[in-house]
């Protein structure tokens, strides 16, 4: 084997490095918003029950919830 082949070999190999990177980092990407959407589900679900909790726990702030949750 020359130099010129050893070259384009490890050109190649390269290349493919390149790409599979690439491609895992695009995986990783994707994981990594799923998870912050399912963070941020898992933090307005937690806000809401607290509020419903407050809410059942005060008579006149359960009516203004009861209220606002109707529509009016």
């Amino acid at each position: 084997m020359n130099w010129e082949a050893i070259g384009a070999v490890s050109e190649t190999i390269g290349a493919i490095a390149v790409v599979v990177t690439l491609i895992y980092l695009a995986v990783q990407i994707r994981q990594n918003s799923e998870n912050l959407a399912a963070q941020v589900r898992a933090t307005n679900f937690a806000g809401m029950a607290d509020t419903w909790r407050i809410g059942a726990e005060s008579p006149e702030l359960s009516e203004i919830l009861a209220k606002d949750r109707a529509g009016e």
